[in-house]
């Protein structure tokens, strides 16, 4: 049932982009860094139910790459959240062209099932950090 949704977003991602001129030569890398980025944030989800000792931020705050701290953390962010979704999706989608199979395998939803799944994954960690932090406040 998982794998079934995975792969109905991905087929519904790749052909609504498909059908745009502009995205021709750069559709594959756009719908990577987008299910990325929405795997980063459902990461960034689970992560808010992890103890602090055992969070990866905890671990990544030790090295710096730079001496600004924004680079610094722009750096973790990337690494910890974006790096993880591209490596999970371009063997299960993009190697040897699987992409091709999935979009005959499973039927689009015109970029609606898409959307659902960006809103989700985006505004449930929002959600959640909303009523943290009301919470917070409250005691």
């Amino acid at each position: 049932m998982i794998k079934k949704f995975y792969y109905s977003v991905w087929a519904d991602l790749i052909l609504q982009l498909q059908k745009n001129p502009f995205n021709k030569n750069s559709w594959k890398w756009y719908s990577l860094f987008v299910m990325s980025l929405c795997f980063g944030f459902n990461f960034v989800f689970l992560l808010s139910f992890l103890p602090k000792d055992f969070a990866p931020t905890k671990f990544f705050r030790e090295f710096h790459f730079f001496e600004s701290e924004f680079l610094d953390t722009l750096t973790h962010a990337l690494i910890l959240f974006l790096l993880p979704g591209y490596l999970i999706h371009y063997p299960l989608v993009f190697y040897k062209n699987k992409y091709k199979n999935i979009i005959k395998k499973y039927k689009p939803h015109d970029g609606k099932l898409f959307i659902k799944y960006m809103l989700i994954s985006l505004l449930t960690p929002l959600i959640i950090l909303i009523i943290a932090f009301i919470i917070c406040k409250l005691t």
